[in-house]
């Protein structure tokens, strides 16, 4: 009776591996920077000797996704975000721009907010106070003055000489008494 329970349940792990590997390689979206741009890199952070390397970059990689396409938590993703961002622009190339800025702003920082990390320099509670600040920056025409401002923090967090803790939504706008995040 152990012995059929071992098998069982070695078939079951086995199974579920395989549809959480096969999960990772299902199709890339277009719209995100490449697959092999943040494989590469969680390779690199995680350490290529380290146990259990393929589940772990495979939850990285969900989690990368999730930043860009959304989740139930936060349904709107880096990408709508930023094509609503461009949308606000009256000029062609001002939406041209802002494409291209908030591009690199998602490179870099979902590099650092998908990983497993608890020491993380970008948390969840940063990129939701720049979901809702940019919110206000559009009402306000300021699109181009916030995303300057969201690049110079994004450096000082990466650099270290920001702490995670004082980007919240009222370092760009004041908080208003019924913020509707």
């Amino acid at each position: 009776m152990q012995l059929l329970r071992f098998i069982i349940l070695s078939i079951a792990i086995a199974a579920l591996t395989a549809c959480q590997t096969r999960t990772s390689e299902e199709a890339w979206p277009n719209d995100i920077p490449s697959r092999t741009y943040f494989k590469q890199a969680g390779i690199q952070h995680i350490g290529a000797e380290s146990p259990n390397l393929q589940r772990k970059l495979n939850t990285y990689l969900l989690w990368i996704k999730r930043f860009y396409q959304g989740s139930i938590i936060y349904p709107l993703g880096w990408t709508e975000m930023s094509e609503r961002l461009a949308m606000s622009m009256e000029q062609p190339d001002q939406q041209t721009e802002v494409r291209e800025r908030m591009y690199e702003l998602g490179r870099k920082i979902s590099l650092v907010w998908a990983h497993d990390d608890p020491n993380r320099k970008i948390t969840s509670a940063n990129v939701a106070a720049w979901g809702s600040a940019l919110r206000t920056a559009v009402d306000v025409n300021q699109q181009l003055s916030f995303i300057e401002a969201v690049e110079r923090d994004v450096e000082d967090l990466l650099s270290g000489k920001l702490d995670s803790k004082v980007v919240r939504r009222d370092r760009y706008y004041p908080s208003e008494e019924f913020d509707d995040f």
